[in-house]
């Protein structure tokens, strides 16, 4: 799979990008090495999630488009592969090369081109979760960890679960490391291996906290649905403290991975891969509460309008 196969779509590698945004912050240009050109492109919703749980209209309800047309909506996607496939790389350059991630998120594309039907406002956002999780569900079926990384990976877990149980707070790497009986190199390691295998994004977060931002995109819910949405992201923000928001907003909003985030921070990449690990399991935690207090909020206004 090293030649693409979509090749008449591909963008010249020095051809300009659509939708360049004038906001990034100057840690985050001088992090890229950009100078005085903008930045990413930004994007409706978050598209970093997983296979989507909506149900797109059947390919055959659709009249079939041109190849013309088709190459040309590919086309418009590159930007969005092109953001996928280099937040992605880093985490899972030993599984997969880039070309190949490029390859598969062509495919999926083009499936969702014809999946989609007529295309509107929310088409990209749909487009970029098809695209991230075909390549997500490549690199989980492949089992790409060697069983000795994957037992690295495991003792390492569990090191930080009894450290933590014990001590009533998160080890440090020294103390993991000691506990563990790893040397630096093999702990991170064994922490990038763990991070690859559970890359996570806001729509799965949603997705946990019962509220899938995917279907309220395709589905078109209404807007207190999404208003609802964005007031359960917010407070699982808040939850997070300021480096944690920090890494959320460089890794999710900036498309930055976390090599440019560390440079940023001035911290490594394994603490980074913490940190935002240790984020994301804040925001899951904070959710679920939100979820559960919004299901007795329901119940009781459900109640209540029985009795009146």
């Amino acid at each position: 799979m090293n030649t693409l196969m979509y090749g008449p779509v591909m963008r010249a590698r020095d051809e300009p990008r659509d939708g360049i945004r004038d906001e990034v912050s100057n840690d985050a240009r001088a992090a890229r090495g950009i100078h005085g050109e903008g930045s990413r492109p930004s994007r409706a919703a978050s598209p970093h999630a997983s296979l989507p749980r909506s149900r797109p209209p059947s390919p055959s309800a659709w009249p079939a488009m041109p190849v013309a047309d088709e190459q040309a909506h590919v086309l418009r996607l590159m930007p969005v592969i092109a953001r996928i496939v280099r937040s992605l790389a880093p985490q899972t350059n030993v599984a997969m090369a880039q070309e190949d991630m490029t390859q598969i998120a062509l495919i999926a594309a083009l499936d969702a081109i014809r999946r989609y039907g007529p295309q509107d406002e929310r088409f990209i956002a749909y487009a970029a979760t098809r695209i991230r999780g075909a390549v997500l569900d490549e690199l989980r079926r492949l089992d790409w960890r060697p069983r000795t990384l994957r037992q690295a990976s495991h003792r390492r877990r569990d090191a930080e679960r009894e450290l933590t149980r014990r001590l009533g707070r998160a080890p440090t790497r020294e103390e993991l490391r000691d506990h563990a009986g790893m040397d630096a190199a093999s702990l991170e390691e064994a922490e990038m291996a763990s991070y690859a295998e559970s890359i996570a994004s806001f729509d799965q977060l949603l997705a946990e906290g019962g509220m899938a931002a995917n279907e309220a995109l395709v589905e078109r819910r209404s807007p207190e649905d999404l208003v609802a949405a964005r007031q359960s992201l917010a407070r699982s923000l808040d939850a997070l403290d300021a480096r944690e928001q920090r890494v959320v907003q460089l890794y999710y909003e900036f498309d930055m991975n976390l090599e440019e985030i560390g440079e940023v921070l001035g911290l490594t990449r394994a603490r980074i891969c913490q940190i935002h690990q240790a984020a994301l399991a804040k925001m899951r935690l904070a959710m679920h509460d939100a979820g559960r207090s919004g299901a007795r909020t329901v119940r009781a206004s459900q109640r209540n309008g029985q009795m009146t």
